[in-house]
């Protein structure tokens, strides 16, 4: 058994690990880990404390090697020279700690692993410091939900986009559209149409759905009206003020279906691009 298996022995039979007996002897556990690979041998202090350690003498550690050689020509002890004590190699100080991450409370050694988000609180905006494993973590978490979503999605435009092309298509059958030759391609085109327009709208990653909702919002201001305060003029008041509204309601209701016929058209066209773009890139399904 050589020196280096003797020390690994000896400290095992004291249930202590490399580092731990390197922080009994103040040296590091690579000095512990050289020593019982037989890289080097301890010096003579450190033999010291180790024996005092384990409770057995230097011999012991040591073994055959310490015994001295026998001068076989003139019978005396030929006494072992002293090795020469080995310089301890010093213990690195731990790096410092540059920040704390406020999910897992790891301290933060390196600066590339420092993740900054802010959050927004009215105008007043709040940093938080996390660690790019959680940042990492974070992501791939929103990435998974994203892609949840998106599949929601899809599902619901095949389920109610399919409805509406039925409740289109059977509509088109009930105005007799099909029985007139020259408005087949219009009883066909229709009822896909409904469905490229729920579809486009579900999917929520194209502006099919910001057109309607600007051209069905777009009012014209009424102007103001001058009357006399009497009866006549109370009439005649009250007469032109329910025709503007009458007018703006009508205004409103053309303009809510142009922005449906619009994007029925529209949509058509966006439709495979909102689909391949659901499937392929799930973050963007927010436009």
């Amino acid at each position: 058994m050589t020196t280096g298996e003797r020390l690994a022995s000896y400290r095992k039979m004291k249930n202590l690990t490399q580092q731990q007996l390197g922080d009994q002897l103040n040296i590091s556990s690579q000095a512990v880990s050289k020593w019982e690979n037989d890289l080097s041998e301890p010096d003579i202090a450190t033999l010291r404390k180790l024996a005092t350690l384990y409770g057995v003498s230097i011999s012991d550690l040591l073994g055959d090697e310490a015994a001295p050689e026998q001068n076989e020509t003139a019978g005396t002890a030929a006494p072992k020279a002293e090795e020469a004590p080995q310089k301890q190699e010093p213990i690195a100080p731990p790096p410092p700690v540059l920040a704390v991450c406020e999910k897992c409370n790891r301290p933060i050694y390196k600066g590339s692993e420092i993740v900054r988000q802010h959050s927004y609180y009215g105008h007043s905006a709040i940093e938080h410091i996390i660690c790019a494993d959680c940042d990492r973590k974070q992501k791939a978490a929103h990435a998974s939900y994203m892609r949840t979503k998106a599949a929601s999605r899809r599902k619901w435009s095949f389920i109610l986009g399919g409805l509406g092309f039925a409740a289109v298509l059977v509509a088109m059958i009930l105005l007799g559209v099909f029985k007139d030759p020259s408005k087949i391609a219009l009883g066909i085109i229709t009822p896909i149409a409904a469905f490229t327009l729920i579809s486009c709208l579900l999917f929520s990653n194209n502006f099919i759905g910001e057109m309607i909702e600007a051209i069905a919002g777009f009012s014209i201001r009424m102007p103001g009206v001058i009357f006399s305060f009497d009866l006549d003029g109370i009439i005649w008041f009250i007469t032109v003020k329910l025709t503007l509204f009458l007018l703006g309601v009508a205004l409103s209701i053309l303009c809510f279906l142009l922005a449906i016929a619009l994007g029925l058209v529209v949509s058509i066209f966006v439709y495979p691009f909102a689909l391949v773009k659901n499937i392929n890139r799930p973050e963007a399904s927010d436009f």
